[in-house]
Formats: C-alpha cells, structure tokens, sequence
C-alpha cells in the first residue's frame, strides 16, 4: 500500500509542529505537505504558481485551520470545492473553537469534518492522531 498523503494548511509554526509531531505516530503509513496559507493550499491543489509542475497525486485529505491569514476555513473549503477534481477530497477544519454557527458554516460549505483543538497538548496530540487515522484509513 502506498502512503498516503495529508495536506497540513497551518499559519501558527507552534501548531504546525505539534501537527507534525502528532502525525509522525499515526499508525497508518503517511507523508505530509505543509502549506503556511489558503493561498499556497490552492495553489498546491491546483497546480498553479510553485506548484505547476507538482507532479504527485491529490493528498488523500486535508487538515485545514479556521483562522488564516486572509481567509477563514470555510471560506477556504468553499473555494476547493469549486474544483470538480477536488469534490472528494476531504477537508477537516481545526479550530480553537466550537461554536455552533462556525462549525454549521465549515460543514455547509463542504468540510467533511469539523475538530475542537483541545487546550490540553497531550489531548491535542491524540485528537489529531485519532483524526488523521480515522480519515487515512476510510479514503479511497
């Protein structure tokens, strides 16, 4: 079985290491791409800019935080999902937060999941462990 791949959108580098330090004990065989904006996300998954040329598949899905610069997760979600080749890719949001409006307008807008970050590290840890798993193991 080839890895699969997740694609990490993660503005804070605080958050993008413990991400990563998260997935590197997922039990599933896994590569992750990071990308620091919406911006490089879309351009990553469209191939446009630095990412013209990429030559690898689709990730398998898509870790996105709520709060980036100049764009929020549903807004983001809203966006690749325009795109007919990325429809079934899915997207998760991460958020510090669980307000119902913000988690009804992530899931309208096509997030296949919505994930509270918990405060506690070790929780964080886990939760994006679990998460990162459970959506590895379901897709394609």
């Amino acid at each position: 079985m080839n890895p699969r791949t997740i694609l990490v959108v993660e503005d804070d580098p605080n958050d993008e290491n413990l991400t990563l330090r998260a997935l590197r004990g997922v039990n599933v065989p896994c590569s992750v791409v990071v990308a620091r904006s919406g911006s490089d996300a879309l351009d990553f998954l469209l191939r446009h800019g630095v990412f013209k040329d990429r030559s690898s598949a689709d990730p398998d899905v898509v870790f996105l935080d709520n709060t980036l610069p100049g764009i929020a997760g549903n807004e983001l979600v809203s966006k690749i999902r325009e795109s007919e080749h990325l429809r079934s890719i899915p997207l998760v949001v991460f958020s510090g937060s669980s307000d119902e409006n913000l988690v009804a307008r992530c899931l309208s807008a096509g997030a296949s999941g919505f994930v509270e970050k918990p405060m506690d590290m070790s929780d964080y840890l886990a939760t994006l462990r679990k998460t990162a798993e459970h959506w590895l193991s379901t897709t394609h």
